[in-house]
């Protein structure tokens, strides 16, 4: 078996493109040295750092291949981030033997200084020659590098040979000249200033006074250096971006630093140091301080926050979290099970079939109802709905009766001190429970109306103090306990 290798050639391009200055230009006044264009080189052109304007001469220069013969061509020239290049039509000159051209057009940078260098000859040309002219305008003190790219204008680069042509500016990434438009991937003219590029706020301590002289509004800090070298130098911070050092937003308006950082609060919550979660511009914490707003459950975050989060419920929307409604007894949780009853009624969770705005489980638990039946409904209900019968009307069901007894109503002659109904009467007083239709207390002596030597007024105070869950439980132990010791 025969195997041929092939090794693809170096790339190399059909047609190099560069730039020269003239002698004249290169010695001209303000211009210290130039590194001269050639085939793979950029034209480096170094100035003077000084006030001054300059027009420099320069001449594209190409080397074509005798396979490659050129018939026409289109170049631009860009300077994407300067304002100070320039050409006019006047200062362009075709220098080559070809037959006919199609004038350029001319801009300002930042962008295109030339825009279509265009022309064309059909006897085809190659070898070194100068395709064109031109002078450059540097008007203005040149600070930072002044990079000059070329491209390929909107015109498709011919060779006798009609054949596709690779074109390449100075040292950048070949370009295919059957393609309108493209831009050489490394400038082709630098323009540097003596002694490197520099920031504007360190060239001349006599120009900043001037500038602050005249307008005392660019020094807001009176450090008699230009905020925006503060700034750029970091002397200043700027976070949020208005140009305008922070301490002196911070001096005009004391507010904007409501928790006295020395940050300001959209750069606090910007760079998270702080939180916003109602999305107020202000920081949480200073909302909670202003008590702009709650903090019920002091987790040192807005109860509305909890409440979009879900981490708090707010059942019966009143914008505050349900625990703290509970805490407070703004809402009753007869039940214990962290939801205001009025929730767990409207819910569904809870039963209310007498319709007294008290869970049933919660009426029978301190009986201010009976279950006779246990069946977790209260007996007034299991007869009015017919579940349980009452035959003869005294309100007890008649299965909660055995067979051939008779219903009697509480013996009210007892010579006990309380009945039933006073005894759970009186502890629903006492602890201070929920209840409607509680029977009067009647016949007890006076000195009962006293707990352990304390005035029941008292005592019931002293209640107030006690969660209602805790109360239910107390009420229910000594409600047992009491019914069966008392005479």
């Amino acid at each position: 078996m025969l195997a041929c290798l092939f090794v693809a050639p170096p790339v190399s391009a059909d047609v190099n493109i560069w730039y020269e200055i003239s002698t004249d230009s290169a010695s001209a006044d303000g211009v210290d040295s130039v590194s001269q264009g050639a085939s793979g080189q950029p034209l480096i052109i170094t100035v003077e750092r000084r006030v001054t304007e300059y027009a420099l001469t320069i001449s594209c220069k190409a080397n074509v291949t005798e396979d490659d013969a050129l018939i026409g061509y289109a170049i631009d020239l860009i300077a994407p981030t300067s304002s100070l290049v320039s050409s006019v039509e006047d200062d362009f000159i075709y220098l080559s033997p070809f037959g006919m051209y199609l004038p350029p057009s001319f801009g300002t940078g930042p962008g295109e200084i030339i825009s279509g260098a265009a022309e064309f000859d059909l006897t085809g040309h190659f070898g070194e020659m100068t395709l064109f002219s031109f002078i450059l305008r540097i008007n203005g003190e040149v600070l930072n590098d002044i990079d000059i790219y070329s491209g390929i204008g909107d015109f498709l680069w011919g060779t006798t040979a009609n054949m596709g042509i690779e074109i390449q500016f100075a040292d950048s990434d070949l370009l295919d000249g059957e393609v309108d438009g493209g831009v050489s991937s490394t400038p082709s003219i630098i323009i540097q200033p003596l002694g490197g590029s520099v920031d504007d706020c360190n060239i001349l301590a006599k120009r900043i006074e001037d500038e602050i002289a005249d307008d005392p509004s660019l020094d807001c800090n009176t450090n008699g250096i230009l905020d925006e070298c503060d700034i750029d130098e970091g002397t200043s911070t700027d976070c949020d971006g208005n140009n305008v050092p922070d301490e002196c937003d911070l001096a005009a308006d004391p507010a904007l630093d409501c928790n006295t950082n020395g940050v300001l609060d959209s750069c606090d919550i910007q760079d998270e140091t702080s939180i916003d979660c109602n999305e107020n511009g202000v920081p949480d914490e200073c909302d909670l301080a202003a008590a702009d707003s709650l903090d019920c459950n002091e987790n040192d975050i807005p109860d509305e926050c909890d409440i979009a989060a879900g981490t708090s419920a707010d059942c019966n929307g009143n914008g505050v979290p349900d625990s703290c409604d509970i805490a407070t007894e703004a809402s009753l949780d007869c039940n214990a099970n962290g939801v205001p009853d009025t929730c767990d009624l409207a819910e569904g969770t809870s039963e209310d079939c007498n319709g007294n705005a008290l869970p049933d489980e919660c009426e029978i638990t301190i009986g201010s109802v009976t279950d006779c039946n246990a069946n977790g409904v209260p007996d007034e209900c299991d007869i009015a709905d017919g579940t349980s019968l009452d035959a003869d009307g005294n309100g007890v069901p008649d299965e909660c009766v055995s067979p051939g007894s008779q219903d009697q109503p509480e013996d009210t002659t007892s010579t006990r001190v309380f009945n039933r109904e006073e005894l759970r009467s009186f502890l629903m007083l006492l602890f201070n429970l929920p209840g409607e239709g509680r029977p009067p207390i009647s016949g007890a002596p006076l000195y009962l109306f006293d707990v352990f030597g304390i005035p029941m007024s008292a005592a019931m105070l002293v209640m107030e103090t006690i969660s209602l869950p805790a109360r239910m439980l107390m009420f229910t132990f000594t409600y047992f306990v009491m019914d069966a010791i008392l005479p």
